[in-house]
């Protein structure tokens, strides 16, 4: 536990603008929250770091930790290539936004290929890049504007039904999907005409 906190006080401390989190914890120990609180609120000299975790593998009807830890979490999970929730993909009020997770085509160790791969795991860093995409074009927003963007810009997406939810501003949402499928274009469009300074 100690090792993984270290690395998210190290991410933060030299420079790291999005931090991507392709694991979680059974346990729940203070010291990641510690290092998590301390990403979002102090990363990037006051502005936060954008924290990105999946929400787990365990097909639980809640998120897994630490993606569930703290709100300004962007908590990830799969969907298929037909627009529906994995299975395996852990849900609940804590889900934030789906990216592709299943059967995806990536390299693996010992320089290896893979066309069929699964997990939460690969559609967590779908998200953070989409982060840094935005970050890219205006990197003056805080870690909670980069947030609001990426949901707010979500496409929604499968047969599920996307509504007003207490606690969930930035649009429709359901507790399967988030709010929705990541949508890049659209974020990076949002986040030009976001502010007063544009990068582009």
């Amino acid at each position: 536990r100690q090792k993984r906190a270290d690395a998210i006080n190290f991410a933060c401390n030299n420079g790291a603008a999005v931090i991507s989190n392709s694991w979680g914890s059974s346990v729940k120990y203070q010291v990641i929250d510690d290092a998590i609180s301390n990403a979002l609120r102090n990363g990037r000299s006051g502005k936060g770091c954008v924290v990105v975790f999946a929400s787990g593998n365990d097909y639980q009807s809640t998120v897994g930790y630490p993606a569930n830890c703290n709100p300004e979490v962007i908590a990830v999970g799969a969907i298929s290539s037909s627009g529906m929730r994995a299975s395996f993909s852990n849900y609940g009020s804590a889900l934030d936004v789906v990216a592709p997770g299943e059967d995806v085509i990536t390299t693996t160790t010992n320089s290896g290929y893979s066309s069929a791969i699964s997990g939460t795991s690969f559609a967590c860093p779908l998200v953070a890049g989409v982060a840094a995409l935005v970050l890219s074009v205006n990197p003056d927003l805080t870690q909670k504007q980069v947030a609001d963007i990426i949901e707010s810009t979500a496409k929604k997406c499968g047969n599920y039904s996307y509504t007003t939810q207490s606690g969930h501003t930035n649009g429709t949402w359901n507790n399967q999907m988030g709010y929705g499928l990541v949508d890049a274009y659209a974020a990076v469009i949002k986040a030009k005409n976001t502010g007063s300074t544009v990068y582009f």
